[in-house]
């Protein structure tokens, strides 16, 4: 790589991630371009010399976004020191965690009138999720712990389920308290799709279930 062509990704990247922080902190509608250059300490014409507007550093982000949530995702799939139910299990806590550092931006993906941004986030994150989950559940059906004829379409199935039910409540990082039951429900759903012995699932956050009791009865918070 040249100097020049260095230089051109650092600055590229800076801007990138400024935005990202600006946009977490104080709102995407909130933060204007006129923000960013001044966090930086770059000329306007710096920031259109590498991005026609804030919409397309955003696009940027979002497939950053992507690729975070696909590398964890695959990462975990492809782990051979877990069964395919602890695979399962790390997949839903590392959900929980994705929007750490970007709680704000997150927020704004979230909001109705983005709708279109979200569309766009889940157009490309979700073929990803589903290699990773499809992975998992051929492994669980090799060690006879799944009953599923098709792992494809029990994937997309199981991670519309899962994101169907948590609706609108998004906030992954900062929740005050999480719903023991909401979460037995989700492992029950788990287990039909996965076609497992019942209660199965269950036993994995059987620890989890009991601090989140405790942790609600407490009003405190707990890392599922």
């Amino acid at each position: 790589m040249t100097p020049v062509s260095k230089e051109y990704d650092e600055r590229r990247r800076e801007i990138i991630e400024t935005s990202a922080s600006l946009f977490s902190e104080h709102g995407y509608d909130q933060t204007s371009v006129a923000m960013i250059i001044e966090e930086i300490g770059i000329a306007k014409g710096t920031f259109y010399h590498y991005f026609r507007s804030k919409d397309e550093v955003l696009e940027v982000i979002v497939d950053l976004m992507v690729e975070r949530v696909g590398n964890g995702i695959e990462e975990i799939s492809l782990r051979d020191d877990l069964s395919a139910l602890e695979k399962m299990k790390e997949c839903s806590k590392f959900f929980r965690t994705i929007a750490v550092g970007w709680e704000g931006l997150s927020e704004f993906l979230h909001e109705d009138r983005n709708a279109h941004w979200h569309l766009k986030l889940e157009n490309k994150l979700y073929p990803v999720v589903y290699d990773s989950y499809e992975r998992i559940i051929k492994q669980g059906v090799e060690e006879e712990v799944f009953k599923v004829n098709y792992p494809r379409e029990t994937a997309i199935a199981l991670i519309g389920a899962t994101n169907a039910m948590t609706g609108r409540d998004h906030d992954h990082t900062n929740r005050r308290s999480i719903d023991p039951e909401f979460i037995e429900a989700h492992v029950d759903i788990s287990e039909r799709l996965l076609g497992m012995e019942k209660g199965r699932m269950l036993v994995l956050y059987k620890k989890t279930l009991e601090e989140l009791k405790w942790m609600r009865n407490a009003n405190k918070k707990v890392d599922i």
